[in-house]
């Protein structure tokens, strides 16, 4: 799983060329979302500065198979329960690592950046993402999860064609102001869809 290390120097690039950290927002989406988590965990196990906000979107939580919805929304998305066993074997590669090694699932998020996460309650990993953010939360996490109950996987891409892919996009812009504001409590409220809110 070299992705890591290639977010990782990427990251300590930005610090030294003097980028405030306080400026910096990390965003991904799928296995993009699973990214920004381990990236996130890397931080602080570096003892690297924390950035201003971690957006895992859709995110792939947990390379083990995790909770009844990766299968049972088969028939709703666009991505199927048996894709994330393959790309869990494709991530580990010829390691030898255990899913424990390479998922954000079961690692402390406590004492990290405010962490914004997405999800829509129609895709396979949403009992994942929900079981990742109640754990965080439990942690002591910043840490914000909004559901859409009738959305897909990646349902953000719809932009402006579906209302609540627009709402989801809308709370991803008050979030960024959020925190480039200095994450200040009261200025990013809870809405309708917040499942997890500790930030």
């Amino acid at each position: 799983p070299a992705q890591l290390e290639d977010a990782l120097r990427s990251y300590r690039f930005l610090l030294s060329r003097a980028v405030p950290p306080t400026q910096l927002i990390v965003a991904g989406e799928s296995a993009g979302g699973h990214l920004c988590l381990m990236l996130l965990d890397a931080i602080k196990q570096q003892s690297l500065p924390m950035p201003a906000l971690i957006m895992p979107l859709s995110a792939w939580t947990d390379t083990a198979n995790r909770g009844k919805s990766l299968f049972e929304n088969d028939h709703y998305d666009m991505v199927q329960g048996y894709m994330t066993e393959l790309f869990s074997i494709w991530l580990k590669g010829d390691t030898q690592l255990s899913n424990a090694e390479v998922s954000p699932f079961g690692r402390d998020f406590h004492d990290t950046a405010p962490i914004y996460m997405q999800a829509g309650g129609r895709e396979i990993l949403v009992d994942m993402i929900r079981d990742f953010a109640n754990q965080a939360a439990e942690q002591g996490a910043r840490i914000r999860l909004d559901v859409w109950p009738h959305m897909t996987h990646e349902f953000h891409s719809y932009g402006k064609h579906h209302p609540d892919s627009h709402a989801a996009l809308q709370e991803i812009a008050k979030a960024i102001a959020w925190a480039l504001a200095g994450a200040k409590t009261g200025q990013f409220a809870k809405n309708a869809h917040s499942e997890v809110d500790r930030l």
